[in-house]
């Protein structure tokens, strides 16, 4: 499921360089306003859902549950088709791209909790198909409107199509093969109790996700929309690079977590857990340092020329915060959802927002440069969140010295080897060299190192 997951993010990350090659800055810049909107939406309305199917579904728990959570779908879903049509009749010159805004938050929405039932049962096959007809759609679907449109309404639009699509084509399937929603009689949890373990989850997701936001729509304000599109581009890659990684590990390491503390145990879940954290610092560490030296030579490649030169600054500034953020989502966070002590999320998320929200307008007064308005309120917002989360599980949780040692080598040798590389020209084969030397370099100090227990992992027995 991870290879799956990886694949389609792939596909997913290139798409939308390709929409804002198409579009423009200053068509990008409403794209991805109404896009981040549409993600909020989605998160207050139907996250929790997503939650409560990875941490309670699994194939042998019987279609009840699976009934319930569609059922508690069908009421927010009725909601936001109301206000989308409002806001089609009453939202002004751009009212149809408001309209999508819920549309797109209702489609998205059931694809998560579908993929989450699929990822839950462990139905690696129907997992992949599901992810494979929405990314073929949309291979096709966003580029065509796009180039034919230019406008960011089209745009939106073809990309809620494709996930309807495969949407529909998985419930076809999963209706004529009944015995995929499984028989077992497991009692679901009450409405009650998911509430008490998603509610701060979502709470605090939404509290980071209203900075990114913020942070988009302040850079709107002070530079305009083609400065918001630029910074909006590099924060959406930057995001999306690390978050695809973290999502990925933490689609096959949580479950095995949650599945060890189900089988053999609390302790055993949460030696699991342990473990994660480390394993997670060793993709995450390197995915940084890495970014910083290539960045200027691959933005040729990956943007148009309207995006060129401010790119590479944006990404720069953003990295610090955002790989700060993907460990927090993804090594902290796992260990207060197993133990279900989500509240302490809430109140980190609650302290980091607030740090982020006054570090941005504190920013947005002086009339700093833009990049310092996506770089401090990302990095404040980040440290205090980090430093809340680590006080409580820092005893059991954080790694031993030895790791930090080794992590340090392993990094230094291959910054040294980006640096050589990169000594010897500019070009696409000077760049190729400078990725397979600084990840070869890696791999192989972590393996001499057995950093992270890496050499059990390999063979499966960790």
């Amino acid at each position: 499921m991870p290879a799956a997951f990886l694949i389609s993010a792939l596909i997913q990350f290139a798409l939308g360089l390709v929409v804002a090659w198409l579009l423009g800055p200053s068509e990008f810049g409403f794209y991805a306003l109404a896009l981040a909107a549409s993600v909020l939406v989605q998160t207050l309305a139907f996250e929790w859902l997503r939650l409560a199917a990875t941490r309670f579904h699994h194939a042998g728990a019987g279609p009840s549950f699976e009934r319930a959570l569609l059922r508690w779908f069908a009421l927010p879903a009725a909601v936001l088709g109301l206000v989308a049509l409002l806001l089609g009749l009453l939202g002004g010159e751009r009212r149809v791209l408001l309209a999508l805004v819920p549309l797109m938050a209702i489609v998205a929405g059931f694809a998560d909790l579908r993929a989450a039932m699929l990822r839950a049962e462990f139905e690696s096959r129907a997992y992949a198909l599901f992810l494979a007809l929405r990314n073929g759609a949309a291979l096709i679907a966003l580029p065509a409107a796009a180039a034919f449109s230019g406008r960011a309404e089209l745009t939106l639009g073809a990309f809620s199509l494709s996930v309807v699509v495969a949407c529909a084509a998985l419930e076809w399937q999963r209706r004529a093969s009944p015995s995929a929603l499984g028989s077992g009689t497991a009692e679901s949890p009450s409405l009650s109790h998911l509430a008490r373990y998603s509610t701060p989850v979502v709470a605090t997701n939404l509290a980071y996700l209203c900075l990114f936001f913020l942070i988009r729509a302040g850079i709107a304000w002070a530079g305009g929309m083609a400065a918001a599109g630029q910074a909006s581009l590099a924060l959406d890659f930057v995001l999306k690079l690390f978050t695809t990684a973290g999502t990925a590990f933490d689609l096959l390491f949580f479950q095995l977590a949650v599945r060890d503390e189900r089988q053999r145990g609390e302790a055993a879940g949460r030696a699991r857990i342990t473990a994660n954290f480390g394993r997670l610092l060793m993709l995450i560490a390197p995915m940084a340092i890495g970014l910083a030296f290539v960045i200027a030579r691959i933005e040729p490649y990956l943007v148009g020329p309207e995006f060129r030169g401010a790119f590479a600054g944006f990404v720069l500034a953003a990295v610090p915060g955002v790989a700060t953020y993907a460990v927090i989502q993804y090594g902290l966070h796992p260990a207060y959802q197993l133990r279900q002590e989500t509240g302490n999320l809430l109140i980190a998320a609650t302290v980091a927002g607030s740090a982020g929200s006054l570090a941005l307008g504190i920013t947005l007064a002086t009339r700093a440069p833009t990049m310092a308005v996506l770089a401090v309120p990302i990095l404040v917002a980040m440290a205090g969140a980090a430093a809340l989360l680590l006080r409580g599980i820092r005893q059991w949780a954080v790694p031993v010295a030895a790791f930090w040692l080794r992590l340090g080598v392993a990094l230094a040798i291959m910054s040294l080897t980006l640096g050589v590389t990169g000594r010897l020209g500019d070009g696409m084969a000077v760049l190729a060299l400078m990725l397979t030397t600084g990840m070869a370099s890696y791999c192989a100090t972590a393996w001499l190192l057995n950093l992270g227990e890496i050499r059990a992992l390999l063979r499966g027995s960790r």
